[in-house]
Parts: C-alpha cells; structure tokens; sequence
C-alpha cells in the first residue's frame, strides 16, 4: 500500500502526494499515477498537520480545522458520512471546516484509527468518530460526526470531572484515548481488553453512564509527572519527569 507525505514551507502545507500507483482512501481502492492534493491560496496558512489511519486533519493559522479522507463513523466531524478528497470540487474552499462550537479555538489535534480529538485553546476538549468502546468518552457507544445535530454544541465537552483541571495533552491509540491534566494527572478511557488503560483491570471504560467524570479515577504513575505520553495501537506509554523541591 501507498504512503502520504506532506511538503511544508514555514507555516504552509504545499502538497500531500500519494506515492504510489495503487493508493487506499477510505473504502475505495484508486489507480493513480500520483494524487496532488493543495490547500487553496485563500484559506490562512497551515499551522499543523496530522495524520490518522484513512484521514488527516490540519490546524489553520487561524485555529480552525479542516479534515478529508474516510469519514466512517464521522471521524471527519462534517455530520455526514461522505469521505472527502477523493473527488473533484472537494479541497480548498470546498472543504468545510469543523464545527467545535461558536468561538472554539483548537490548539491541538490528535487523530486515532477511527476517533479525532480536538484540545482548545482554554483546555477543554472534545472528540467524535468511532465509538464502540467508549473512546470518546460520552458513557455510550454511539459514533458520533457521521449525523446532523453532533458536532457544534451538540457534541459534548469531555468530562473528566468536576474540578478545576485543565486538559494540556491527548494521546489516540486505536480505540482508546488518554488526556493529562494539569502536565502532570492522566485518565484514560475506551478499550481496555490489554489493560492498555492502566487501571489493573481489563474492562472497557468510557461506554457506559457513571464511568467518566469523578467516576473514572487517576492513573497510579507512581512518584513523577507525566508531562510526555504517547498511544499506540493497544498501549500507553508515559515518559516520566521527577519534580524534586530542595
């Protein structure tokens, strides 16, 4: 199968190019010599770039998002179901921009193998895509993005709880998701059957009432913060700073 590579000058995305004759987007199989994908001249410069298992997402310089490829299970978060990017009059200004709300500002994407999340500028977050195991975090497992009425105010904000925390970091693993609070507290949620969810246990989390919010506890790290983490596919892995006052 095909890579994408991306070509960035200072802050603008230039190109995405499939560097292969036989490219995979979403569940359609292209023949194609090569697939030149550009953002318009007109939309702000690119401020970051991420890619997911069939679909990327771009941060703009003016904190919007814009996301094509495999919409399955609404992991675009346009309310519909069609892909984007593998027809004509599809990129550029044609590409509509996800609905977070009025006013919401991403700082920060994180894109899973069917789940997107979104950390904003005031350290609140909020996901959609696929849903079967509680990833996003709603106490249900509904997928959320692929329909009218789910993004925008009608998606939820994640709730870890009722404090005063703010979220300064996600990590996607393929059904699973992880968000640190305060660079240095992390709850995680969704799959769980390898334990990739820290808890000591192999039960799903995040995919039914009463399991988020105060509900679902802190990960033991031991003495340290975790300021650094990453997901993979079925794990978690924590890179660990000791904070020592003398």
């Amino acid at each position: 199968m095909g890579h994408l590579s991306s070509i960035v000058k200072g802050s603008k995305l230039l190109t995405l190019k499939a560097k292969s004759k036989k490219s995979r987007i979403g569940p359609f199989i292209l023949f194609l010599t090569s697939l030149l994908i550009s953002i318009e001249a007109n939309n702000p410069p690119c401020k970051s770039h991420l890619l997911g298992n069939e679909h990327v997402c771009h941060i703009l310089d003016d904190m919007t998002v814009k996301c094509w490829g495999s919409n399955w299970q609404g992991r675009v978060g346009t309310e519909t179901f069609a892909s984007y990017g593998d027809a004509p009059f599809e990129m550029g200004n044609f590409l509509p921009t996800i609905n977070y709300g009025p006013g919401i500002m991403v700082a920060k994407m994180e894109l899973g193998q069917i789940h997107t999340c979104a950390l904003f500028s005031d350290f609140r977050s909020k996901c959609h895509g696929r849903n079967n195991y509680g990833q996003l975090g709603l106490g249900h497992v509904v997928g959320i993005g692929d329909d009218t009425n789910e993004m925008g105010n009608y998606l939820p904000f994640m709730n870890l709880g009722a404090g005063n925390e703010l979220i300064t970091n996600l990590g996607l693993g393929r059904s699973h998701t992880c968000a640190i609070e305060d660079w240095e507290k992390m709850k995680c949620f969704g799959q769980n059957a390898f334990g990739q969810l820290g808890y000591g246990h192999e039960n799903n989390t995040g995919d039914q009432p009463n399991e988020m919010g105060d509900y679902l506890p802190y990960i033991n790290l031991g003495t340290g913060r975790a300021p650094n983490y990453g997901c993979g596919g079925d794990h978690t892995v924590i890179l660990l700073s000791l904070l020592v006052i003398i």
